[in-house]
């Protein structure tokens, strides 16, 4: 952990990630916290259950995790949602009433608009401090500074021999975008990064969709993760063979139409190394490698762009430690 002090208090350095569907953080140790991306108005009080938290802010009372029902499908951040989610992960991982130095990572289309940008880590940044009471614990922080980072760039310092040397497609998967970035030997080439709304809850709904169609039975949205995972829907404890081929044509369709939007954005994966990142493609990974032999999925997709996002910032706040 970082040892700096300013002013007597202990300054702490904090990667989030507030996805769309969960948010994840970590600090310099490698203690991590995660959970889903949902807030609820609790202003009638009711009690927490799950991975969730009882937040008060501006006086206002709030759910945020699990139990939370609001989701935000907006590429945006600039949101109460994702300064909630932001806040609460800090407390989770940092003491209270210390400095923040924040790394905090943004869909690639935010990160290359300046303005936008800026307003989202202003909007993060509070005047430079928050306060906030989580679970009934009153919790007291001043930000030092925050690096904004293009969602998923942190998998080229988590494993640079992938990227040394090449220019290599890297692509995240998301709960809900898809980030595109190319990389000139661990540069990312800022003009033709893209973001487009095709994660893991477009796969999804594609899914039930699908699934109900093709069996004629109600299938609910919340069973999709799981029917994803076995590969097909159960019924008596037994999946069902027609299930699973309507799940690999869905997923098959899915990584059909990444390769199609990148073509579209005037790339040939064909001719470069490809390395997909986030929680979607480890779900999907054995089908992304039959469709794209040369593709490498990286080890703990879910975690490594975020782990290689505390890397770049302990080079920035280098200075800060003992």
């Amino acid at each position: 952990m970082f040892s700096k002090k300013i002013e007597g208090k202990k300054v702490e350095l904090i990667v989030v990630d507030p996805g769309k569907h969960t948010t994840k953080a970590i600090r310099t140790d490698m203690n991590a916290v995660d959970f889903r991306t949902k807030m609820f108005d609790n202003t009638e009080e009711i009690d927490v259950h799950g991975n969730s938290y009882s937040v008060i802010y501006d006086g206002k009372k709030y759910i945020i995790g699990e139990q939370g029902d609001e989701q935000s499908y907006d590429v945006s951040k600039t949101n109460l949602l994702h300064k909630l989610v932001t806040y609460v992960a800090i407390t989770e991982l940092a003491d209270n009433e210390s400095i923040i130095q924040l790394v905090l990572n943004c869909p690639v289309t935010i990160y290359k608009n300046k303005e936008l940008r800026d307003e989202y880590k202003n909007y993060i940044f509070n005047n430079g401090k928050f306060n906030i009471t989580v679970n009934e614990i009153e919790y007291y922080y001043e930000f030092e500074n925050i690096l904004v980072l293009p969602e998923d760039y942190g998998v080229v310092h988590r494993y640079p021999h992938l990227f040394d040397d090449k220019r290599v497609i890297l692509v995240g998967l998301g709960g809900l975008n898809m980030n595109f970035l190319p990389i000139d030997n661990f540069v990312p080439d800022i003009e033709k990064m893209f973001t487009v709304n095709h994660g893991c809850n477009e796969l999804e709904t594609n899914l039930v969709n699908a699934l109900i169609s093709k069996l004629g039975k109600h299938v609910d949205h919340k069973d999709a993760p799981y029917i994803l995972s076995q590969k097909g829907v159960k019924e008596k404890g037994n999946i069902r063979k027609d299930s699973t081929l309507v799940v690999e044509k869905v997923i098959y369709d899915f990584i059909g139409d990444i390769i199609q939007e990148i073509k579209r954005n005037g790339h040939d994966l064909d001719a470069v190394d490809v390395v997909f990142v986030g929680g979607t493609s480890g779900v999907i990974q054995d089908y992304i490698k039959s469709v794209i032999k040369h593709a490498t999925i990286v080890k703990e997709p879910r975690w490594a762009a975020i782990e290689g996002s505390l890397k770049v910032g302990e080079i920035k706040y280098g200075e800060s430690k003992a």
